[in-house]
């Protein structure tokens, strides 16, 4: 039986970071729009235009989803736990950043819109992120390993 480990502070650096980039990108329209500052003047949002974007947002976000459910499949097959370490933790960026983006777009949305609306969506992707918080047990989960010691 081989146990494994893992650097752990390099996965809650990253997604901490993140984190908070992410909550500083939803808090700040929301209180800006609150307060009532304009930063379109003249562009009365549309209902079409809005969830328009807001349908591509939460398509492309299944389509990731789906991607990042058939990455882990393939890791998962690969032999030597060094192998899938070395893919997970491209997956694992790539999901980190990718709450990133959501919540730049998500930003641009209530900025464009003027609807505070959208912070609920921005908190919903805040608060999604946090199952992927790096910990023992998504560490297993994922890596399909039992043998996990964090470092």
């Amino acid at each position: 039986m081989n146990i494994y480990t893992l650097q752990i502070k390099k996965y809650k650096n990253l997604f901490i970071a993140i984190l908070i980039i992410n909550i500083a990108l939803i808090t700040v329209p929301f209180l800006l729009v609150k307060q009532g500052y304009v930063f379109f003047p003249g562009y009365k949002g549309s209902n079409v235009v809005t969830y328009s974007l807001l349908g591509l947002l939460v398509v492309t976000s299944i389509i990731q989803a789906q991607y990042q459910r058939k990455k882990l499949i393939q890791i998962a097959m690969m032999i030597t736990f060094e192998e899938r370490l070395k893919h997970y933790d491209k997956l694992f960026t790539l999901r980190t950043y990718w709450y990133l983006l959501s919540c730049i777009v998500t930003a641009i949305i209530i900025l464009v819109t003027q609807d505070t609306y959208f912070f609920y969506y921005g908190f919903f992707d805040i608060a999604v992120a946090f199952l992927h918080y790096p910990r023992l047990a998504l560490f297993k989960r994922e890596l399909r390993e039992e043998n996990i010691v964090l470092v």
